[in-house]
């Protein structure tokens, strides 16, 4: 944690009236302290900020370091608990998206996040469970159908492996490539 970290998340959540708000780190790795020859400073792990439209597939809020007003955290019924499933956090903020409470990132690196093999995320964590846990509270109240349109969608790293396959360049993107080969052309 940076020493600052608590003054800024506190001075941004009350000068905006927000009821949670989550903050950037950066990744490091190795056995010594950051900014240490034994640790290797990574990069800063950056998030979007409560988008709905794209909370059902990726982190967007951030993850459990944050500030929660304890009304909202006890309203929404703080985070579930389940055996070697992540994502608890990402759940949690999902509800409060959902029921538009003021969620807010800061962007500016708060703490720092060591990285490694023998992580508790490596160790711990059920992928699908996890990635189930994340939609879940989006599967409320919908019917069997409008549940199974959400569940069933195509997976994005099936999308992103596929990607190639389907893709044809333009007349002007296959020209430049051509024009590449031959020149460094910047575009």
């Amino acid at each position: 944690m940076m020493p600052e970290m608590v003054d800024k998340l506190v001075s941004a959540a009350t000068f905006a009236d927000i009821d949670c708000l989550t903050c950037s780190s950066i990744r490091f790795s190795g056995k010594g302290a950051p900014n240490t020859p034994e640790g290797k400073l990574g990069t800063q792990i950056r998030f979007m900020g409560p988008a709905r439209a794209w909370a059902t597939k990726v982190n967007i809020v951030g993850d459990a370091t944050c500030l929660i007003k304890a009304s909202k955290f006890r309203d929404h019924g703080g985070y579930t608990e389940r055996y070697r499933t992540g994502k608890d956090d990402i759940e949690f903020y999902s509800k409060l998206i959902l029921a538009k409470e003021n969620v807010s990132y800061y962007p500016d690196p708060l703490y720092y996040y060591r990285t490694g093999d023998n992580s508790m995320k490596s160790r711990n964590h059920l992928q699908e469970e996890g990635d189930f846990r994340q939609i879940s509270p989006y599967l409320e109240g919908l019917d069997s159908e409008e549940k199974s349109l959400l569940l069933l969608r195509k997976q994005q790293k099936d999308a992103k492996k596929n990607k190639g396959e389907k893709y044809k360049p333009g007349f002007l993107k296959r020209t430049i490539r051509k024009l590449r080969k031959f020149a460094r052309v910047k575009v």
